[in-house]
């Protein structure tokens, strides 16, 4: 079978640092490094027992370190790869860029090692669709997000972007969609020429990255593909290098992207028949405006607000009737589709094969006793 190599497919985040540093006398030694925390309240949800519990989350990525000492092995569905490198079974990282994604959202919290997860209840299905030793079609990808659909996911994490629309990109949207799946997608990092899809698209959410200052991040697109923005520069995650080495100072809208796929999965615990409208109205009302008045293109609603998105989703009703869906009407202007602010980020994609965007800065190896 010959497949089209998908024309300049970008993994969207950068950024990586390694350290080795002694275990801190803490619970999670690392979450004084996680400092959306508290700018986010996530405290809130965890109060409110929302940590993804019983929700599938799939991660459209490179893959997952399953062996890594902070993720809970029971909550680790079995991986799938797309690539045609190795099993099919075989979802084995090469580059961290979904192990950290996924270290995001399900470290496991108060386990005395590494950082505290998003959502460590939910269970993690890594599908690995992207390999620096082979290129990325876009039937590759759209045949991972069937697959994703096909696994009864929940909600699908997709930190990857190609310029140009496809047709068959479109279709694994659109079955993925009519199956109720919420979609959240990395708007872009770099001086794209112009959105880049799966984020564009309007089943799908996009999300952009804010600086550690609050500020919309210098890498991050602004165009119409911006719902939401969220942290993306300075986080801290686990790395696929050895089971218990952690990588800071990462940056990009892929790991920005974590936040809202982490608030999908907190809604669909609070309530499985919650639609993917729904969830979109309830970020929009309950995030923290930034830039001009009501949606910009820059920081699309704005920035996720977790505890007001909890307080939204508990007064929002059983069958979510209090919930005003007509704000999303501003969101994706028809016809707006040109680059509104272009960002001078030294990050192009190249024709032809998957660019694997990162710099190597530093990972932290944990020092100590190991905990089986």
């Amino acid at each position: 079978e010959h497949r089209r190599p998908c024309q300049g497919w970008l993994l969207l985040a950068i950024g990586i640092v390694l350290i080795s540093q002694p275990v801190l006398a803490a619970a999670d030694p690392y979450r004084d490094r996680q400092d959306w925390i508290g700018q986010l309240g996530v405290s809130a949800a965890w109060d409110a027992g929302l940590d993804g519990s019983g929700v599938i989350v799939a991660v459209i990525d490179s893959g997952l370190a399953s062996d890594h000492e902070d993720l809970a092995a029971d909550r680790l569905l079995p991986g799938r790869n797309y690539t045609g490198i190795g099993p099919p079974s075989s979802s084995t990282d090469r580059t961290g860029h979904g192990t950290f994604i996924c270290g995001l959202l399900a470290a496991r919290r108060d386990n005395g090692l590494g950082i505290a997860g998003l959502v460590d209840g939910v269970s993690l299905l890594p599908i690995k669709c992207f390999d620096p030793n082979t290129k990325t079609t876009v039937e590759m990808v759209a045949e991972a997000i069937a697959g994703a659909a096909e696994a009864d996911s929940d909600v699908i994490s997709m930190s990857f972007g190609l310029p140009e629309p496809a047709a068959v990109l479109e279709e694994a949207i659109d079955l993925a969609a009519a199956r109720g799946i919420i979609l959240v997608a990395a708007v872009g990092d770099g001086s794209l020429e112009k959105p880049v899809y799966p984020a564009l698209y309007d089943e799908v959410i996009g999300v952009g990255a804010l600086a550690a200052d609050g500020s919309a991040a210098v890498f991050s697109s602004a165009d119409a593909s911006v719902f939401v923005t969220a942290p993306g520069e300075n986080l801290v995650s686990l790395w696929h290098t050895a089971p218990d080495d952690y990588m800071a100072n990462g940056y990009g809208t892929s790991y920005a992207a974590a936040f809202v796929t982490a608030m999908a999965a907190m809604a669909r615990q609070y309530n499985p028949a919650i639609t993917a409208e729904q969830f979109k109205a309830l970020l929009a009302h309950s995030a923290t405006d930034l830039g001009e008045p009501g949606y910009d293109t820059t920081y699309g609603f704005g920035c996720v607000n977790i505890a007001a998105f909890v307080d939204h989703l508990e007064q929002s009703g059983d069958g979510f009737q209090m919930l005003d869906l007509s704000i999303l009407a501003a969101a994706k202007p028809a016809g707006q589709t040109e680059v509104i602010k272009k960002n001078a980020w030294p990050l192009a994609a190249i024709a032809g094969c998957l660019a694997l965007v990162f710099v190597v800065l530093l990972v932290f190896k944990r020092r100590g006793n190991r905990h089986n």
